[in-house]
């Protein structure tokens, strides 16, 4: 029969799940990705990555050397969209091993091969709202989701070893369960939080381990060997890089970075009475990372878990409770809110619970199928006894192998569901994707979408006067450093951040007889005398400019002797749609009053 051909052969439908997922989730991010230079964090990465720079804590040794080698590899492209692609290749590997993981679990916990689910759960992650932003420009938190779903894949995989009497096989896997923990460390320290999930996950399925030395000391020996890699910063640091977040003189500096000397007070510090708040804030950024619906096929899929497999169930949501734990006291500006972006690996495991509750749904409605068939068939049985026989026999054979009926029944299921999720999470994410990068910039200047910051440093830089001074929030910090370093312009401005106590600045810049610029507003500017605006700039003169710019087109405008129009300047600047699509030239005009 025609759907006898279409069903995949079993061995071959893991891999096939992967690349299809895989493929899919390339090419959302590849249409949707950043077309060039941003601001913030990514932006520090568009210029560490290829200029094997140091980046701020933990420094991500990994992410730079591997991410330089991408960059060589591939030919075409700016900096830092190549630095963008990678993270695109994060997020889809990341969704590919989502969708392996869903189908291995449901092989364990539900009776008939299912794998709808699989490819559904791959496609939440890649939809949920975080997970896509940091897919689509440079950073280490798509990949560092890939290490955590590859680290739950070997996991499980270690278990249906031990299960099945495959030692040989499990003592391979959990060699490189344990060098990919040390991989995983050198990339981010969130691992932290999942080791121990892993360390009771191999004591319950392996005791013998904890008598066994030579074994032991093992795995101790490749996780801590991919930990060399941070030596690299270390050495790099010492012989005075291109960029670095903190200078590196020796060793009391160089765990300053590497441990997070930066990070302390920020935890055991907030007040109780704002829990209620986060965890409101938390709940409203989760209907974004999978959607209601979505919460409700987790719910299932984590009922179906702790039914069937508890500890698994409880292996993932030790997980979750730290996450959640560490979210809730970590302290950012606005209390009342929580840095929802440490929650990412607790929305991975969300959305593998969504996928096994896909495949419940999926399973379900393949018995009442098979029901509903027993009901009817004997109405349709031939009177023939060798034809009885027949039919009889081929209804003692695995529905997954003889009957092809579930297959058809699975693809209408991932296909209701995947459409249930593209629209309730992946369209509306995908419009806030296209609103950010076109919406002009607030008065905090992020500098994430677009082709915002690109227009922010060319309408400016090129403009301010020689040996200057720009300061700025760390948001609009990196693409003019990114700029200077990278593609090499303007090298006599010195740019710095951040944008605290300004007047002291000023002073200073003044002492030495240097213009300088703010790259926003502070709220304490108002009044101040002789300000002008260099682009988006804001200089700060000792004295009024009476010369107007010699470029400009002269206007000469007079309103009541009181204000004059003195001229104009305009520039068309490209915009640039998440994908590096045209948008529409913006015309960008400057008008000079007196």
């Amino acid at each position: 029969m025609i759907s006898d051909r279409l069903r995949p052969n079993a061995r071959l439908l893991p891999p096939i799940l992967f690349a299809v997922v895989f493929a899919t989730v390339f090419c959302l991010y590849f249409l949707t990705l950043a077309p060039g230079v941003v601001g913030g964090d990514a932006g520090e990465h568009q210029i560490a990555v290829p200029l094997l720079g140091i980046p701020h804590t933990t420094g991500y040794p990994l992410y730079i050397l591997v991410g330089k080698l991408w960059t060589l590899l591939i030919p075409f492209g700016s900096m830092a969209w190549r630095v963008n692609l990678f993270s695109a290749l994060g997020g889809a590997l990341a969704a590919g091993v989502t969708s392996l993981i869903v189908y291995k679990l449901s092989q364990e916990i539900l009776p008939a091969a299912v794998w709808a689910g699989a490819v559904v759960a791959g496609l939440a992650l890649a939809f949920g709202l975080t997970f896509w932003q940091w897919s689509v420009i440079a950073g280490v938190r798509s990949f560092n989701i890939f290490f955590f779903a590859l680290l739950t894949l070997q996991a499980i995989t270690f278990a249906q070893h031990i299960k099945y009497n495959r030692s040989a096989s499990a003592d391979r896997i959990l060699n490189w369960l344990a060098f990919t923990v040390g991989l995983s460390l050198a990339h981010h320290r969130t691992t932290l939080f999942y080791l121990p999930s892993l360390v009771a996950w191999i004591w319950w399925y392996d005791p013998a381990l904890i008598r066994q030395p030579r074994r032991l000391l093992r795995l101790v020996l490749l996780t801590l060997a991919p930990l060399m890699l941070y030596l690299f910063i270390y050495l790099r640091g010492v012989n005075h890089p291109p960029y670095t977040h903190e200078q590196i003189t020796d060793f009391e500096s160089f765990w300053f970075l590497v441990g997070s000397g930066d990070s302390t007070g920020l935890f055991f510090s907030i007040d109780p009475t704002y829990l209620p708040a986060r965890l409101l804030f938390i709940w409203r950024d989760l209907l974004t990372q999978i959607s209601l619906p979505g919460v409700a096929l987790a719910v299932i899929g984590a009922i179906i878990l702790l039914w069937r497999y508890p500890a698994q169930f409880l292996f993932q949501a030790l997980l979750i409770v730290l996450l959640l734990l560490f979210t809730l006291d970590f302290e950012v500006v606005n209390l009342d809110e929580a840095p929802t972006w440490y929650l990412m690996p607790a929305y991975f495991i969300l959305t593998v619970w969504l996928g096994l509750g896909v495949n419940g749904i999926a399973s379900l409605a393949g018995y009442a199928y098979k029901f509903t068939r027993r009901t009817v068939s004997p109405v349709e049985k031939s009177p023939a006894a060798n034809s009885s026989s027949r039919l009889k026999s081929n209804d003692n054979l695995p529905s997954t192998t003889t009957d092809p009926t579930p297959f058809v029944l699975q693809l209408i299921v991932l296909f209701s569901f995947a459409t249930l999720l593209i629209l309730t999470l992946g369209r509306p994410n995908w419009q806030k994707q296209l609103t950010a990068a076109i919406t002009p910039l607030d008065d905090w200047r992020q500098l994430l979408r677009g082709t915002q910051a690109q227009r922010f440093v060319d309408s400016s830089l090129p403009y301010v006067e020689p040996n200057s001074i720009i300061w700025g929030d760390w948001e609009q910090y990196t693409p003019f450093k990114y700029y200077q370093l990278v593609l090499g312009q303007r090298p006599d401005v010195t740019v710095r951040n951040p944008l605290d106590r300004w007047p002291e600045k000023v002073a200073q810049a003044r002492a030495e007889a240097r213009p300088i610029y703010f790259t926003r507003k502070p709220a304490d500017l108002i009044g101040t005398p002789h300000l002008s605006m260099v682009g988006p700039l804001i200089q700060l003169n000792e004295a009024p400019i009476l010369t107007p710019p010699a470029d400009i087109l002269p206007l000469n405008a007079n309103f009541e002797n009181q204000l004059e129009l003195i001229g104009y300047r305009t520039e068309i600047l490209p915009q640039l749609t998440p994908g590096g699509r045209q948008a529409g030239p913006i015309l960008q005009l400057m008008l000079y009053w007196r």
